[in-house]
């Protein structure tokens, strides 16, 4: 098992799942996988692709987290894991959603 803190930025796109919710103090991920676009995910998502970050959830606590848009990346504070989900889609495979929780502010 890694040492390494793990960073996660999320990369806007307007038709992302992933992306930052009530005043940038919620935000949600999509699970390690194939993506068809930014935060969109394609195909089932195995549960041995989530493990490390599950495992790094436990060991870290606390994400420092950036939003990147274009060519800028913006701290927006360290953020703690609150909830995972198994997800159905509509066109019929499964994948993951995180929900974290901001923790300390930029």
């Amino acid at each position: 098992m890694s040492d390494e803190k793990v960073v996660i930025t999320i990369v806007y796109h307007p038709n992302s799942l992933e992306g930052f919710r009530i005043n940038d103090n919620i935000l949600t991920k999509i699970g390690v996988g194939r993506l068809k676009s930014p935060g969109l995910p394609a195909g089932n998502q195995m549960y041995y692709n989530q493990v490390d970050f599950i495992r790094a959830a436990g060991r870290q606590r606390r994400f420092p987290v950036y939003s990147r848009v274009g060519e800028t990346d913006t701290y927006m504070g360290e953020y703690s894991l609150d909830c995972i989900y198994k997800r159905h889609s509509f066109e019929g495979f499964t994948y993951f959603s995180y929900t974290l929780r901001r923790q300390v502010w930029p």
